[in-house]
């Protein structure tokens, strides 16, 4: 029998076709599953936001949300990131719920139990039935806020949730702030917090810091 190292080039290839086919085939599909896998892998972690601000309301011009979206990303993310600030609007009223608002707070509230509520923006009496609760991170425990904090005390919203009791602030009040000229929509008077169950926190303190700095 003819020696491999004997054979043409030609009855090489032909000989290696001919005994090892299937475990070419097989590496081959192997190469273009992981090639798929970690595809897949880099298109979710895309999707994953850098960070949510989520605001009660109804979102108006998404041409301008979606512009300051990028804007703020590019003000707060690091270097190599992909991911961006996502911005949610939730149409809340607790004057009377009615089928949209019922369901624009259960996903509200679903999100908050997972970990993917982040910065939101809310006013006063859906922030305190919020806050009473637990929902929200005490500001004053994080000492990259204390500049905000010091700056804006006439805005600041302290109390005591049930079932605790010390004193914290859980959220500062939106007055005429640059930050949201660009946006589209008009949070004044509305008032800022951290979801307690938020898996960014380090996002949530640079968004807070773009908006009140």
């Amino acid at each position: 029998m003819q020696k491999f190292k004997e054979l043409s080039f030609k009855e090489k290839l032909e000989h290696i076709i001919y005994y090892y086919k299937w475990h070419i085939i097989i590496a081959i599909f192997l190469m273009i599953f992981s090639g798929s896998l970690i595809k897949g892998f880099i298109e979710q972690d895309k999707n994953i936001p850098l960070g949510t601000l989520s605001f009660q309301g109804v979102a108006t011009d998404f041409e301008k949300i979606e512009a300051w979206e990028d804007m703020v990303t590019q003000k707060i993310k690091k270097a190599d990131t992909q991911q961006k600030v996502r911005v949610d609007f939730y149409s809340i009223s607790l004057d009377g719920f009615d089928e949209y608002s019922t369901a624009n707070m259960q996903k509200y509230v679903t999100l908050a139990a997972v970990g993917e509520l982040d910065v939101v923006c809310v006013d006063e009496d859906f922030f305190i039935s919020q806050a009473e609760l637990g929902t929200f991170m005490p500001l004053d425990t994080l000492p990259e806020l204390s500049v905000i904090i010091e700056n804006n005390k006439g805005n600041i919203k302290k109390l005591i949730p049930k079932e605790q009791t010390e004193e914290h602030i859980y959220g500062i009040k939106v007055t005429d702030l640059d930050a949201f000229k660009d946006l589209g929509y008009n949070p004044e008077g509305m008032i800022m917090a951290i979801s307690a169950s938020s898996k960014r926190l380090s996002y949530c303190i640079e968004i807070l810091k773009f908006i009140f700095e």
